[in-house]
Formats: C-alpha cells, sequence, structure tokens
C-alpha cells in the first residue's frame, strides 16, 4: 500500500490544495496540522521536509487518499475546459434539441449544431443572419 502513495516532489507542491481539502474532508486533523507545519512560509514543501511529508502521506487512511487523487485528476481535467452561462430557458431549448437529435451530451449536441452550421455555409444556403436593433 506503501509503494502506490510515493509522490514526485513536484506533483505534491503543485497539487497542495487539493491535499488539504481533502484531508479536511475526511477529518484527518491531526496530518492536515503536522503537513501545515512542514510548509514554508509560501505554502510549499521546502526539499527539506520532503521524507516528513511522504510519512503524513503514509499515515494518511485509503479515503482520504483517494479523494486526493482524484482531486488531482479532476483538476488535471478541468484544466482543458470551458464553462459557459446560459439562461434557463436556453437550457430548457438546448434540452429538447438534444433529445430530438439524439445527443447524448451537451459537447455532442453543439458539434453536431457546428457541422450543421458548417455544411449549410458550404452550400450557400447559410442559415439566416440574426436581425440586428
Amino acid at each position: 500500500m506503501l509503494a502506490n502513495r510515493k509522490l514526485n516532489f513536484n506533483f505534491i507542491n503543485q497539487h497542495m490544495e487539493e491535499w488539504f481539502k481533502a484531508l479536511k474532508v475526511h477529518n484527518e486533523q491531526v496530518i492536515e496540522r503536522r503537513c501545515r507545519q512542514l510548509l514554508n512560509s509560501k505554502n510549499k514543501l521546502p526539499k527539506e521536509q520532503f521524507a516528513e511529508f511522504q510519512v503524513c502521506i503514509d499515515k494518511v487512511k485509503k479515503p482520504a487518499w483517494e479523494n486526493y487523487l482524484r482531486r488531482c485528476r479532476d483538476k488535471k481535467y478541468e484544466k482543458g475546459r470551458g464553462r459557459i452561462s446560459i439562461n434557463k430557458s436556453t437550457q430548457e431549448q438546448l434540452d429538447e434539441l438534444r433529445k430530438k437529435l439524439d445527443a447524448d451530451s451537451y459537447d455532442t449536441l453543439i458539434a453536431a449544431l457546428i457541422d450543421t452550421y458548417k455544411k449549410a455555409n458550404r452550400t450557400k444556403s447559410a442559415l439566416p443572419k440574426p436581425k440586428r436593433k
């Protein structure tokens, strides 16, 4: 179990925020306090403290460890994602359109709409331009 908990020094420093969130969620207060003592003023782990931090990693319970790894994975995944905000009525229209086109997600729906738009532009029968006020 300890072998799969050996992490790179840089990885730990990049994901320090996720580490403390995972500890807090799983009520690992003693380990959290000890880990915070090891950090420098910039909330980074100095190389001299790496071995002692690894001991804290080894002491944490399995659910907290899995939560930490999941948070790190999600952070990496979310880095390549964008966010948009839409009105509730627009979301309802998208849901209806998604059902009609049998799209399994909004990404699939938007990709299909973009492809349709591009095809329409190629054949010169483009969608009508929105009227300006």
